[in-house]
């Protein structure tokens, strides 16, 4: 088994982890041009050089960095003349900082890093809801080397879970272990869509995260619903 862990960039964070097999740790700044999978407001305040130095710390303790580019939608930005730019001047300070794998939701950012920055690995984030072998198959040929399953429908459909193994190959496949999203959400697109905007530099604000209020609201309409989740006990891993 290995473990990849949320970053908050507590330095004390590396060495808590030591006991545990965890092979790598993954954040990403509050907000770039691009975003990610959560909002500003969640994330610690930290700059450029805060990263590079926590990455730093992340490899003296025997660990890899993942960074997260794992925005469902950018607003085409990523297209653009000028957001190219933007792309690879954040991917050059990620790679001369010695990051060493990206998380994206995006087969065009997938298939970009892997021709002009191979040194990454790259792996395909949960909001891609990855739940068919067919899915992994196309990831895989796209070049992934991770591909997180979805988070919100099969973790417990052993037989799906083996043919995407199959499928799979060579690539490794990831579940998240601690998830609580409500199973086979409806709205887990529009929420992922939603989370990505309120990362992103230039989108002003303190986003109301109007999904989770509802799936709250949901749960606290009959509780059983929190053991419905697709968490996976500690002793079954």
């Amino acid at each position: 088994m290995k473990l990849s862990v949320a970053c908050n960039f507590d330095p004390q964070l590396p060495e808590l982890l030591a006991p545990y097999p965890v092979y790598e740790v993954y954040g990403k700044l509050a907000s770039d041009p691009f975003g990610g999978g959560r909002p500003s407001f969640y994330l610690p305040q930290i700059g450029i050089g805060e990263l590079e130095r926590y990455v730093r710390l992340v490899h003296s303790q025997g660990l890899q960095f993942n960074y997260l580019l794992n925005a469902v939608a950018m607003g085409n930005v990523e297209f653009s003349r000028a957001g190219q730019q933007k792309l690879e001047k954040l991917l050059g300070a990620l790679e001369d900082m010695g990051v060493d794998a990206l998380t994206v939701s995006s087969v065009f950012l997938l298939r970009l890093v892997k021709r002009r920055h191979p040194r990454f690995r790259v792996r395909v984030g949960a909001h891609m809801f990855t739940d068919t072998p067919r899915k992994v198959r196309f990831w895989a040929e796209n070049g992934a080397d991770n591909i997180v399953i979805n988070e919100v429908s099969i973790h417990r459909e052993f037989a799906v879970l083996r043919a995407m193994q199959q499928a799979a190959g060579a690539v490794e496949l990831q579940l998240i272990v601690n998830n609580w999203c409500r199973t086979d959400c409806a709205i887990a697109g529009t929420h992922a869509t939603g989370l990505n905007a309120a990362s992103q530099q230039g989108n002003r604000g303190f986003p109301l995260d109007y999904c989770s209020v509802v799936c709250n609201w949901v749960r606290l309409q009959d509780p059983v619903n929190y053991i419905r989740a697709n968490w996976i006990r500690p002793e079954d891993l």
